[in-house]
């Protein structure tokens, strides 16, 4: 691609995103009601929400190549980036629990995702522990790939909401205050059902989203840390982890 024609494709690129901020603030409402539901069956057979997880790191060639290829998802040419598989050497699984630990890296991500994008409403709900400070807890849902995704993200005593579209980052459509103290349990629950969306910690509801966007009306789940500090420090742990429909 010649540079006349990339910075054409930029500022066209640069109109759209701007002009999607705008629309998607606008069609994405914030609340802290309370969504109701009754919980169904678990998700899988099982009753193992971790056996659905696929794991990656950085070095996902996704994750490398992710600045170069967002432009190209945008619009929508083919891409030679390997989905390459990760070697775990980060989490260790206990039953249904996850325990993270990584130190010392400059890019560092632990990064799962679920497979089944035929999920609709689901509930994630587990025990989470922090011990130690580090950039970001992603959570994603209605996900379809590292390019497209709803997620909850927390990042400096913030809970935000996020839009990831065709490669590019609609970040915090609407935030809240959300500090998350070291070495304390806290319960998260995570409830997708219908247009509604809520991120609860214990038990009160901090952010509910109401979405008359649409974007994503199906997707799995994913569960991502990250720490790009240039000497990261990540250690945490998911316990008790419960993935259920809902109605």
């Amino acid at each position: 691609m010649n540079k006349i024609v990339y910075k054409i494709l930029s500022k066209y690129k640069k109109f759209v995103v701007d002009r999607n901020a705008v629309k998607y603030k606008r069609l994405i409402k914030l609340s802290t009601d309370e969504v109701l539901y009754q919980p169904g069956q678990p998700v899988f057979a099982d009753g193992s929400f971790i056996s659905g997880l696929i794991y990656k790191n950085e070095d996902w060639q996704v994750v490398k190549k992710r600045f170069h290829d967002r432009f190209l998802v945008f619009f929508n040419l083919s891409l030679d980036t390997v989905d390459n598989s990760c070697t775990d050497n980060k989490v260790k699984v206990e039953g249904n629990n996850l325990f993270f630990e990584s130190e010392g890296l400059k890019d560092d991500w632990i990064y799962f995702y679920q497979m089944d994008y035929n999920l609709r409403d689901y509930e994630l709900k587990f025990d989470a522990a922090f011990y130690s400070k580090f950039r970001e807890i992603q959570f994603g849902f209605r996900y379809i790939n590292f390019y497209n995704r709803y997620r909850f993200r927390v990042e400096k005593n913030r809970l935000h909401f996020d839009i990831v579209s065709k490669g590019q980052f609609y970040n915090s459509v609407h935030e809240v205050p959300l500090v998350l103290e070291t070495n304390e349990t806290y319960k998260f629950l995570i409830v997708v059902k219908g247009d509604q969306f809520s991120f609860v910690c214990n038990g009160k509801t901090v952010m509910t989203i109401t979405d008359d966007l649409h974007l994503f009306e199906k997707g799995g789940v994913a569960l991502i840390l990250w720490d790009d500090c240039g000497k990261s420090n990540i250690k945490a742990s998911f316990k008790e982890i419960q993935f259920n429909t809902v109605s």
